[in-house]
């Protein structure tokens, strides 16, 4: 799978491109190479302003909802600051792509603010210089911190519906969040509930170094704080409204996955159209949508009868001037809580959502509404709405203890004395670190290996042996990898890599291609593996590294590169894949080194030798290695042969012959990387329930042999 980026304007905005546009965008040849090296060339700029462009210590740059608006936490932070003479010394940039934004046109006057396209020359420019950046979602594949600079990610709201690996769908979703986390030094937290969701949804408990900030959301700030009446104003000079009657908002969620948002602009039409039609004359209906669908209905002609707020009005303000509030599985009614309103849960889709997406709450329990399944209902429930705040209160009341027990109007000024002044400690924590020797494995596609069942089995036994396992697994991944990933412990951490364009453009992290003339050539450079690691793992240390991907690799040279207390590299089962220079480079920056096969290891140590002398070669052979465990693994399980009974006979001399082969004929039986190559058993045992019992037997006997 090959990723580019597609530059509109050339030098000012860069958007990533998906697999569809890319193969249409690669058949203008001509086209395609100029965008592709103007895309090189954008994240070269990055790379080099990290290099040579101090930090700016008074300079912060606000990114919100992925450069769409002005809104939310980022928001709440900024007004706090720009008002405050504590920080009349800080100049501020925002990332914005809407020049049209009226939060724009107020504060562009400002000196001490600035306005940047996401992805122009003057992003990259700020992203690697300013010294504090706060986003409410990620930023882009191509960022990675720098030392010194202090990075505040926010979130976006506590989470009823699933996240990262927790959610239903496709795997792999989160692995950019994933990465934003590892290098945000503060997440700021409405609740440790939301905290926990996001570090375990994530796969980063026990690699996760920063600091938890649970003191509130600043943007709920802008709710309690926001004039009813002055809003209502507000928002009827941007919306066709009648002041005179009651607001209600309909505010649903998205649906679909990430990079596939699925269009409900149709869907969320008919139920506007359907509950106006039995609207009581007291309220007037107003449609907020989010901002993953607004594209998809902004300009549709058949809202002309619905009162659709424009994107860039900030959501907690809006809620100040809502009466009642129509949502369904949205974190908004978190927010709308504090101001002890009624909320109506239209939930139409309610078991295909539980069924694709998946909720942190059941519904029946736990939401401070009426749970209706069509605009009848929802109509019905409006005419109700002073019964549903007495009826619902008790729920309402214990969900903000849980919840919302930070709601107070003043978590702005909570975080910001946290993080600017180092002040209240009360409010923050830091996970428990893992004392457990970390390590970390590089592995191919299992969907493209013919070794996955092994090497599933393998990564489980390193964490049941008391590791903290760590994989890097591929970027894109298929109902085949999915299979085998399921199979992991679950306690294993799991990041994926994403697909960043700039791999060959890092500070020359790739030297020349490899050359024979050139013994000692240096696949990748020190400077450089450190690097890209840290583009993954900024500042996290480890252990152990494993690398199970074969051939040469990306992250095998970041290994070799990277000191290690142990090094371990698994060879590709193509006997032809390695000539003398580069076995060479692989013994002096791998502790160990495992061949699939007796063959290949006597024809590698032969080289070896000739070339390098009788040195410890570290070289290892699966099949050499199981012939050796194999007597004290009959006498460890004679035990299971002699109380099984019927079982045995039921698999006959088929098995006894398959356990005679793998203890006597190795050489034969284990020419290549199989399933067998670490099982002393055959399939036929797996009935009998011995299955994973040798299995694990001769596992973990390797692996004490390659870590220890």
């Amino acid at each position: 799978m090959r990723y580019t980026i597609e530059v509109k304007g050339f030098r000012d905005e860069v958007t990533l491109m998906n697999k569809k546009t890319y193969i249409a965008f690669r058949k203008n040849i001509k086209l395609g190479k100029n965008l592709f090296k103007k895309s090189i060339w954008l994240v070269k700029k990055y790379e080099n302003y990290k290099k040579v462009k101090p930090i700016d210590n008074h300079l912060i740059l606000f990114e919100s909802y992925q450069a769409t608006r002005m809104s939310g936490n980022p928001l709440a932070i900024f007004e706090e600051m720009i008002t405050n003479p504590e920080y009349k010394d800080f100049r501020f940039v925002w990332v914005l792509n809407d020049d049209d934004n009226p939060y724009k046109k107020i504060y562009e006057k400002d000196k001490r603010v600035s306005f940047c396209r996401a992805h122009s020359l003057k992003f990259v420019k700020y992203l690697s210089t300013a010294k504090y950046l706060v986003n409410n979602k990620t930023f882009p594949y191509y960022f990675a911190k720098r030392d010194g600079q202090i990075y505040i990610n926010t979130w976006h709201g506590i989470p009823l519906k699933t996240l990262g690996k927790q959610q239903k769908g496709a795997m792999g979703q989160y692995k950019n969040v994933c990465r934003n986390y590892l290098h945000a030094d503060y997440l700021v937290m409405p609740d440790r509930f939301t905290a926990d969701i996001l570090i375990d949804s994530c796969d980063i408990r026990t690699l996760y170094q920063g600091t938890i900030v649970d003191a509130g959301y600043p943007r709920v700030d802008n709710t309690l704080n926001t004039d009813y009446q002055e809003m209502r104003k507000f928002l009827a000079d941007c919306v066709d409204i009648d002041l005179s009657k009651k607001l209600v908002l309909y505010a649903p969620t998205w649906r679909g996955e990430v990079g596939n948002t699925l269009d409900t602009s149709e869907q969320i039409i008919k139920h506007l159209v359907d509950i106006t039609k039995g609207l009581s004359d007291e309220y007037a209906l107003v449609l907020k949508i989010h901002d993953r669908t607004y594209e998809n209905i902004q300009n549709n002609d058949k809202l002309c009868k619905i009162k659709n707020v424009p994107d860039w009005i900030d959501t907690n303000k809006l809620l100040a001037a809502i009466d009642v509030l129509i949502t369904d599985y949205s974190s908004i009614y978190f927010d709308y809580l504090c101001l002890k309103r009624p909320i109506i849960f239209f939930v139409y889709d309610r078991e295909e959502y539980e069924r694709t997406r998946g909720l942190y709450f059941s519904l029946d329990t736990f939401v401070p509404g009426p749970l209706c399944y069509t605009p009848d209902e929802v109509n019905q429930a409006l005419r109700n709405n002073i019964k549903l705040q007495s009826e619902y209160e008790q729920i309402a009341n214990q969900i903000q203890l849980k919840h919302c027990y930070n709601d107070d109007g003043n978590s702005t000024k909570r975080v910001l004395d946290i993080i600017m002044n180092r002040k209240k400690e009360r409010y923050i924590y830091k996970l428990t670190p893992d004392a457990r020797p970390r390590v970390l494995i590089n592995t191919p596609a299992f969907a493209d290996s013919q070794n996955a069942f092994t090497f599933v089995n393998m990564i489980n036994s390193i964490e049941n042996e008391g590791y903290n396992v760590i994989l890097l697994y591929c970027t894109v991944v298929t109902s085949r990898d999915e299979y085998y990933l399921k199979k992991l412990n679950p306690e294993i951490n799991v990041i994926y890599r994403v697909p960043v364009p700039h791999r060959k453009v890092i500070d020359a992290m790739l030297s020349k291609p490899y050359s024979k003339k050139k013994k000692n050539s240096v696949y990748i450079s020190e400077d450089a593996a450190r690097k890209y690691r840290l583009h993954y793992f900024p500042h996290i240390e480890f252990d152990i590294a494993i690398d199970l991907g074969g051939k040469f690799n990306l992250w095998q040279f970041i290994m070799a590169r990277t000191e290690f207390k142990k090094k371990v590299v698994f060879l590709d089962a193509n006997k032809n894949s390695y000539d003398v220079d580069q076995l060479i480079y692989l013994k002096q920056n791998f502790d160990c080194i495992v061949c699939p096969s007796v063959e290949m290891y006597e024809r590698y140590q032969n080289l070896l030798e000739r070339t390098s002398g009788k040195a410890e070669l570290k070289l290892l052979a699966l099949p050499v290695l199981f012939e050796k465990y194999s007597k004290n693994l009959k006498q460890d399980l004679a035990s299971y042969f002699s109380s099984v009974g019927d079982l045995v006979k039921n698999h006959g001399d088929s098995s006894e012959q398959n356990f005679h082969n793998a203890d006597i004929e190795a050489d034969h039986e284990y020419q290549s990387w199989s399933q067998e190559a670490l099982m002393p058993l055959t399939e036929a045992f797996s009935d009998a329930g011995w299955y994973n019992e040798q299995n694990q037997y001769f596992i973990n006997k390797f692996i004490k042999l390659i870590t220890e």
